[in-house]
């Protein structure tokens, strides 16, 4: 019997699907990973960060000058360009900008007449005080004579303000406006006023009768003083004609003791002569005495105190303890007879007021270890210990230098 041959029976299409699938995702799957990987890629640009500024702000670098630069250059202009601008443009800021310190202060030179700002540059002493003279006395500043060296201020005043160095600035400023409003009500003021302008109208101008005598006998060069009823008034109005006229022979026609005295006194002092004093010859002793004490207390001369008679106590202590305090003269003070109260008069200068002490009055104290105590002070005072050697002995020398040295070490240290 003949075999038939099998044939494997066919499976269901059911049964292969999942398969099917799965191979169809394993190839999406393997195209989708090669795009990835071999596709050309975009940069991406991050959105910017916020962030927030710590920086510390740096303070700016200082110029090195004295004013304020405010000019603008460029990069080619050479020391000779800044020096051709600051004196086109009278402006000192281009000098500083160049490096040349000897080419800077030739600049600074140049245009120190033309700008006060340059002026005030200037590194040579003398030069910057010429150039300030000019510009106060152009511009009639006198507070630029406040900048310049101490020995030229004065000299600086009086050339730019006349005035400055007058007995009287406020006549002399009237005068010099011719403006007599600037007197206000002083009569001394006026009665110069009037004077200087021969102007007899100005006299009336002043309340008082006896002192608007004066000024009309000034002006005139008469005595008008002679009308005034009052006896008192006619010695002021004298008393101020003889001054304001430089005519001494006038004090001797005033008949008070105290108008008389003060004329004497005023001549005496003008003049630099103690012997006015007595010059009338009929003056009171008391009156004779205070012209003696105004002349000393004026002049800082303590003769006047030594013409005092030695039993006019009072009068004799009062003008040398005086004379004495007021000018550092210690010397002053052996016008007093009495050595207890001679000693008040030198510690009035020596203790309690040495730092107006005069060193060459030291010589003629009487007493040694006053006269010692006065160099010893005047080493101290002047930081000169060489004033020590005009002590009288050695051992007065020591405590001398003792003295200065300590004193000096201390003035250091503070």
């Amino acid at each position: 019997m003949a075999q038939s041959v099998g044939i494997p029976p066919l499976r269901s299409k059911k049964s292969n699907l999942p398969a099917l699938l799965g191979v169809v995702f394993v190839l999406l799957l393997v195209v989708a990973l090669g795009i990835f990987i071999f596709a050309p890629k975009e940069t991406s640009i991050a959105p910017p960060v916020s962030v927030p500024n710590t920086s510390v702000s740096q303070p700016p670098i200082p110029v090195p000058n004295t004013s304020i630069i405010n000019v603008t250059v460029n990069a080619s202009c050479d020391s000779a360009c800044l020096l051709s601008r600051a004196i086109a443009e009278k402006n000192p800021d281009f000098c500083t900008l160049i490096q040349n310190s000897s080419l800077r202060s030739s600049c600074i030179n140049n245009i120190s007449l033309v700008s006060l700002s340059a002026c005030r540059l200037v590194d040579d002493q003398s030069k910057r005080d010429l150039c300030l003279l000019y510009f106060a006395q152009n511009t009639s500043d006198v507070s630029l004579c406040d900048s310049l060296s101490a020995s030229n201020r004065s000299t600086c005043r009086s050339s730019v303000d006349y005035c400055s160095g007058s007995k009287s600035p406020l006549s002399c400023n009237a005068i010099r406006s011719s403006d007599i409003s600037l007197c206000s009500d002083d009569s001394n003021c006026i009665i110069d006023f009037a004077m200087a302008k021969n102007d007899l109208s100005v006299c009336s101008s002043i309340a008082q009768i006896q002192l608007s005598a004066a000024c009309t006998s000034s002006v005139k060069k008469s005595d008008d003083c002679y009308s005034l009823s009052v006896s008192l008034h006619r010695d002021l109005c004298r008393q101020i004609y003889a001054q304001k006229t430089n005519q001494l022979v006038l004090c001797r026609e005033i008949s008070s003791g105290v108008y008389a005295s003060r004329c004497l006194a005023y001549f005496a002092i003008n003049q630099s002569n103690v012997s006015l004093c007595s010059y009338s010859g009929t003056v009171a002793l008391d009156d004779l005495w205070s012209c003696y004490i105004n002349y000393s207390l004026e002049t800082g001369d303590s003769r006047g105190c030594f013409n005092i008679d030695a039993l006019a106590v009072n009068n004799r202590f009062n003008c040398a303890f005086n004379t004495a305090k007021l000018h550092g003269d210690p010397s002053a003070c052996e016008a007093i007879s009495d050595l207890g109260t001679r000693e008040v008069c030198y510690q009035a200068v020596l203790i309690y007021n040495p730092i107006i002490l005069k060193p060459s009055t030291c010589a003629a104290i009487s007493q040694f270890q006053w006269r010692n105590k006065c160099y010893n002070e005047a080493a101290k005072v002047y930081n000169n210990v060489s004033y020590c050697a005009f002590a009288d002995d050695q051992p007065a020398k020591d405590t001398c230098v003792l003295a200065y040295e300590v004193n000096h070490s201390k003035s250091i240290s503070r």
